[in-house]
């Protein structure tokens, strides 16, 4: 969260202000006032604080202990000052160690103000610290000075609380933004297409796909591009070796199986990218009454895969082990592909928590393994697709013309019965959008207006 537009009030610790502004901190260098009316701090590297540790600091960082009544909170230091201890009203006790707190110097000098990101290197950074004291003030920031060098730290608390480490807080973290059955969607989410003509129709519509890996928007114009047109909604949309955009039609001589009238199995797209696109967008443009066949599966591989983990835990852990060769090899084409990545079906935690799975039999090469590691990982690999084809998740239709269905390619596997055009046609277009970014836009709109909704992980193999 960034933290601007903070305006103390004047009046704030004014007496002791007074007595700052009467020492002289090296006149040659810029400012140090963590108590002026602006709550900054700039430093330079020649400041010495002498003069605050003799007199400042015995005014305004005297003892360990000091409290913001009306909020209750209690920050004191360990014995061995290697501690900072946080205390609220109904709330555990969060420990942050010396270490972690200078690291994430929250002050202008530590953080670049406008970008956010950390100004000061590792190399300026000492291997050890221990606190010499700590304060909070009434504008909710806590200040920390240290033994090992002449710098003052500052935090507003909101960043301390939002960053807790505790057993409990992490405990919290994971509860928070981990997938569990009741996210499975038992029938297709939906949207209508005018509703995303405002923020908040976008917003339910991300959320949905967060919540239930998939939604469909039903009534999108059935103009050439209009994929693109929606998911830009979103965020830009991914390229590809197929493109930005590009069509799915049967064709004698495809590129990609898709693009015959051939049944397709569960998979996922492009899972022989390091990394696979995040978002798919399918737009049905044309598809004739006359056509047999082509209906539309999709099943929630997160679920098969925390299946597989509570039922056959030693399947579970092969998959998590062993890699799987992915791959697309394809010189017939325009641009000439060579594409092969290996790594296990399934990533997981050290504590068992699913943040990714890579499933597309159909683009998969020929398994480099050690031989005494082959029939365990093909018995578990069946015992994974058995799985996923028995899911009480699957949800099969037909796409009707102005469908759109957009879903999570890292956890959504899709799949496609056989069809016969019988003179007719079947016309989708499609693309694909970063999981980061998607997961990024996301975040950013369950923050405004206050929403703040969780969003509960997209197995883009980030660890809980």
């Amino acid at each position: 969260m960034q933290y601007r537009n903070l305006v103390a009030r004047v009046a704030i610790f004014k007496l002791s202000y007074r007595r700052f502004a009467s020492l002289h901190i090296n006149q040659q260098s810029s400012c140090f006032t963590p108590l002026t009316p602006s709550l900054s701090t700039c430093y330079k590297k020649e400041h010495t604080l002498n003069s605050v540790n003799n007199g400042f600091a015995k005014n305004m960082f005297k003892g360990f202990i000091n409290s913001a009544a009306e909020e209750k909170v209690s920050i004191k230091v360990s014995q061995d000052k290697r501690l900072v201890i946080l205390s609220e009203s109904d709330e555990e006790t969060s420990n942050f160690h010396a270490l972690w707190l200078r690291h994430n110097c929250q002050c202008s000098d530590c953080k670049q103000p406008y970008s956010g990101q950390k100004a000061i290197t590792v190399a300026q950074l000492k291997k050890a610290y221990t606190i010499k004291s700590v304060h909070v003030d009434s504008e909710k920031f806590v200040h920390i000075l240290w033994n090992e060098e002449n710098h003052l730290s500052r935090f507003p608390l909101m960043f301390l609380r939002e960053n807790r480490y505790s057993d409990d807080a992490l405990r919290r973290q994971k509860s928070n933004s981990s997938l569990a059955v009741e996210n499975t969607a038992s029938v297709l989410p939906k949207i209508k297409y005018e509703a995303l003509l405002n923020e908040e129709g976008v917003f339910q519509w991300m959320n949905m796909i967060n919540l239930h890996g998939l939604c469909l928007i039903q009534g999108v114009p059935l103009s050439d591009g209009m994929v693109r047109n929606v998911a830009k909604l979103i965020w830009p949309i991914q390229h590809t070796i197929y493109g930005s955009v590009w069509d799915v039609k049967s064709d004698p001589r495809p590129i990609n199986i898709a693009y015959s009238d051939v049944k397709l199995d569960f998979h996922m797209d492009l899972a022989y990218y390091e990394s696979p696109p995040g978002i798919q967008f399918l737009h049905c443009m044309r598809f004739d009454d006359c056509i047999e066949g082509g209906d539309s599966l999709f099943v929630d591989a997160w679920h098969a895969a925390e299946t597989l983990r509570v039922k056959h835990p030693e399947d579970f852990e092969i998959l998590t082990r062993i890699p799987a060769t992915f791959q697309k090899i394809h010189s017939d084409r325009d641009h000439p592909v060579h594409m092969i990545y290996r790594r296990p079906h399934i990533m997981a935690t050290p504590d068992g928590q699913i943040v990714g799975v890579f499933w597309a039999p159909a683009f998969e090469g020929p398994l480099q393994i050690k031989e005494d590691l082959v029939e365990h990982y093909y018995r578990a690999y069946h015992r994974f697709a058995t799985l996923i084809d028995n899911s009480p998740t699957k949800i099969s239709f037909r796409l009707v013309p102005g469908d759109l269905i957009s879903f999570n390619n890292r956890r959504i596997l899709h799949a496609r019965s056989e069809f016969h055009l019988n003179d007719g046609v079947r016309h989708l277009q499609g693309c694909y959008m970063n999981i980061d970014e998607y997961q990024s836009r996301l975040e950013v709109l369950s923050r405004r207006n206050g929403k703040q909704h969780p969003v509960k992980h997209t197995l883009n193999q980030s660890w809980l």
